[in-house]
């Protein structure tokens, strides 16, 4: 067992990638707070500054070059004297190379997609079409599935994840436990309850949408569901980094916003639903946050929203590109005051039992000092 009075010496390293590094930025707030906890806190930028990232083949392969770049720094790290009792990696690029680090260290992997899930959805993730070589795409599916045997523990943010771990890569049951995204349920708190006789509220349905990807967050989508008769009393306001088109004048666009910040925060207390047309996700941490805030949600069955949103209990789900379908419920919607306020219920039931922040943390930093004990100890976890 840990030494009384020593701290634990973790490492997490996160990639650069919207929902997976505000995933690590909320579980810093809880780890910073751990006495017994000495953590370093390596993230991997977009543009790392490394000279080599911009020469080929590092500057047109993101895995080669983020996994090159972390594997220098943490090499460096330890080659320093840092030693760790566990590490967390909330992506599979991080820690691709650290062959050595794997087998000496305990490590936590985090996921929100394998490649066998993300491979449908790759055009919407990439500049361009992936242009691998045989050879290439064999030495890739080798690196991921010695990551997925040697992590100690491997925790996917939803049901979807953890059955292609198992039935796609083979990595036994036992070895895993379904974190999903978790958010400061003390931040994301229920506004005040509008009430029906507010006469300036009654008169517009703020609708609201986050996606920093535009295009495949759906939002050209939106803006085209929008125009349908019925919905010109709905106010849209849109979270992107970028909007195509010409907004119309009840479309508020508001760019590069960021995760968890007053802005946001007063966007989401202020609106009446979300709606996230998505072409292409996951685990998106916008709709957590939407359920957490008391919305109503409207999106696609892609990925593993489906599990978020169960359809007429707390939004609706519907095919991905079917602007009729997406009007019709946000016509619903609109028209149904009692419809959001129960729906929106739901979903900061569901946020509350499945995505807290403090019970999810709790379970990750607990199992990181489990791993630690063992090391020490020589033992396995059973």
């Amino acid at each position: 067992m840990k030494v009384p009075n020593v701290k634990y010496r973790f490492l997490f390293a996160s990639a650069p990638f919207s929902g997976v590094e505000v995933f690590l930025q909320n579980l810093r707030t809880v780890v910073d707070r751990q006495a017994d906890i000495d953590a370093t806190w390596l993230e991997l930028e977009i543009k790392p500054p490394e000279l080599f990232t911009r020469v080929p083949p590092f500057s047109s392969n993101w895995t080669m070059k983020g996994g090159t770049v972390m594997h220098n720094r943490i090499r460096n790290l330890v080659r320093s004297g840092l030693q760790f009792d566990a590490a967390l990696f909330n992506h599979i690029i991080p820690p691709i190379f650290l062959l050595n680090f794997r087998r000496s260290v305990p490590i936590v992997v985090s996921l929100d997609v394998t490649p066998v899930l993300m491979a449908p959805y790759s055009r919407w993730y990439l500049d361009r079409p992936p242009r691998r070589s045989r050879v290439v795409k064999y030495v890739k599916e080798r690196l991921v599935r010695s990551l997925y045997d040697e992590a100690a523990r491997i925790l996917p943010w939803s049901d979807l994840v953890f059955q292609s771990l198992h039935v796609n890569y083979g990595v036994p049951t036992s070895r895993m436990q379904v974190i999903p995204p978790s958010i400061d349920l003390s931040l994301w708190s229920l506004p005040p309850r509008r009430e029906c006789g507010d006469a300036q509220r009654s008169k517009r349905t703020n609708v609201l949408f986050v996606g920093a990807d535009f295009e495949r967050k759906g939002g050209d989508l939106l803006l085209q569901a929008a125009q349908c008769d019925g919905l010109a009393r709905c106010d849209i306001h849109i979270v992107t980094k970028s909007c195509a088109g010409s907004p119309r004048s009840n479309v508020f666009v508001h760019t590069d916003l960021e995760a968890n910040s007053p802005e946001l925060l007063r966007l989401f207390r202020n609106a009446d639903m979300f709606v996230l047309p998505t072409r292409a996700d996951f685990s998106p941490y916008a709709v957590v946050e939407a359920m957490a805030m008391g919305l109503p949600v409207i999106t696609t069955s892609v990925g593993a929203l489906p599990e978020m949103v169960r359809d007429g209990e707390n939004g609706f789900v519907i095919p991905p590109g079917n602007v009729s379908m997406l009007a019709d419920r946000m016509h619903t919607l609109c028209g149904d005051r009692q419809m959001r306020q129960r729906m929106g219920d739901q979903g900061r039931i569901a946020v509350e039992a499945h995505h807290d922040l403090e019970t999810n943390a709790g379970i990750v930093v607990d199992l990181m000092k489990r791993l630690a004990n063992e090391k020490t100890a020589g033992r396995r976890i059973p």
